[in-house]
């Protein structure tokens, strides 16, 4: 029997009991829906990890210690703080790296450590070169 048939009270009733059953149904397999589609994320967990740590000793402890700190900083006061996952500006992040790397081959020029690719050129030029023609 369709529900045009039905007068309004039994109509509400009969639609109220369908949706109520789905959703019911729907809640009923909800658990073992979580757990199949966790299953992936936990078992790649350790991967993940693993590759974290070789990663973590690659890095100078001093650098390990000081991002350590600004996280635990930031986690404490958020508002305060600024956002260390918030990305600058692409402009403002290729001129701190430029002149970041400016200033180290300065100091390798200034203590006779050049192991430079090509004599005429430096890293840093190389580098900005490839950004630019990535832009492009």
């Amino acid at each position: 029997m369709s529900t045009k048939e039905m007068g309004p009270g039994s109509r509400r009733d009969t639609l109220d009991d369908h949706f109520v059953d789905y959703n019911w149904r729907k809640i009923m397999v909800l658990p073992s829906t979580l757990y199949r589609k966790a299953d992936v994320p936990v078992a790649q967990r350790e991967e993940h990890v693993t590759g974290f740590l070789a990663f973590n000793d690659t890095l100078p402890d001093a650098d390990v210690i000081a991002w350590t700190g600004m996280v635990c900083a930031w986690e404490e006061s958020p508002f305060v703080k600024p956002n260390l996952g918030q990305i600058p500006s692409r402009r403002r992040l290729q001129d701190a790296v430029r002149l970041e790397m400016a200033r180290e081959e300065e100091a390798q020029l200034q203590e006779n450590l050049t192991n430079f690719i090509h004599e005429d050129v430096l890293p840093s030029q190389l580098i900005s070169q490839g950004l630019e023609l990535g832009d492009h």
